[in-house]
């Protein structure tokens, strides 16, 4: 009884993948895949990961607002190496993130470079924690339609 786990690349819970699958009102994509048919296999992204990335984005531009705080003296420099440390794989997992959700959604290059961008810019978080509000919004919208 072996299972093929199939990746679905999806947004706002429709499959854009030419296997045959079938999404619920909640986002999980339900997937028979190998040998036995009966298996189901559950994939349950969109929503998670948009939020994943939205407290992602915060801590990031956070941190960076606390080094650059360091820089301006209002915080000890004695902190450097473990601010830094922090800020550096909290960048790591925006990066990762922001890669990962726009492939999900769908979004355009542009689209992603502005959020890397924001990634560099101080208080730029707030930009894209407004967009990616918007962008949920949109999703929940077209999941109910009534």
């Amino acid at each position: 009884m072996t299972a093929v786990l199939v990746m679905a690349v999806f947004a706002d819970n429709t499959v854009v993948s030419q296997n045959k699958a079938r999404a619920d009102a909640t986002g999980r994509i339900w997937r028979r895949t190998g040998q036995d048919a009966g298996m189901q296999v559950a994939f349950t992204w969109g929503k998670q990961v948009l939020n994943l990335f939205r407290a992602a984005s915060l801590a990031e531009g956070l941190s960076f607002l606390v080094i650059l705080s360091v820089s301006l003296g209002l915080i000890s420099r004695d902190y450097v190496f473990m601010i830094g440390m922090t800020h550096g794989v909290l960048f790591l997992v925006y990066m990762v993130l922001s890669l990962w959700v726009s492939n999900s959604r769908n979004w355009s290059v542009m689209v992603w470079l502005l959020i890397f961008l924001a990634a560099v810019v101080p208080f730029a978080f707030i930009g894209v924690e407004l967009f990616l509000r918007r962008e949920e919004q949109k999703g929940l919208q077209q999941a109910d339609p009534a």
